[in-house]
């Protein structure tokens, strides 16, 4: 990519993911986030 700089995870202002279920809507966004850049690392067979 080639990508430089920062991505935000906004929170406390989500009308589904609030009080008690905040910190899991956010953890599900950065969740997502990483695996919308490829997921976990699996080798390639020797």
């Amino acid at each position: 990519g080639g990508f430089k700089g920062s991505i935000d995870i906004e929170g406390w202002h989500d009308p589904v993911y609030r009080e008690n279920l905040e910190m899991t809507g956010q953890v599900h966004g950065l969740n997502y986030l990483k695996n919308c850049r490829g997921g976990a690392f699996i080798a390639n067979p020797k």
